[in-house]
């Protein structure tokens, strides 16, 4: 289960930023995932929601948000999104494609006073 270490590096993440920005507490933690990541958002929100437990966002609400995948045809060269990598190309209906975009995971916010 690879969410616990992405859970361990947003808790580092949101608390860097809280003391780099004088945060007593943090209200609200965004996350943007790509659909090509392998990571299962509910598995990935409780394992942010245990980790920061003890913590300054300890209450903080938890928002992660799916995002896309681009992927480029081998076959006819043309890019498609798609929510998962066993798709056939949206255009030519051929499988056999490299990943252009949304294998990434981001912290796009954290709201706090």
């Amino acid at each position: 289960m690879h969410e616990w270490s992405l859970a361990e590096r947003v808790r580092c993440i949101v608390l860097e930023e809280a003391s780099g920005n004088a945060l007593s507490s943090i209200r609200k933690v965004t996350l943007e995932v790509g659909a090509l990541s392998c990571v299962e958002p509910g598995v990935l929100q409780f394992a942010i929601e245990k980790n920061l437990e003890d913590s300054i966002a300890a209450d903080a609400d938890i928002r992660i948000r799916t995002r896309m995948g681009k992927l480029k045809c081998y076959h006819c060269g043309k890019v498609f999104e798609a929510e998962d990598m066993y798709q056939a190309c949206a255009y030519c209906n051929q499988y056999g494609f490299t990943i252009i975009d949304g294998k990434d995971m981001l912290v796009t916010g954290i709201e706090g006073v």
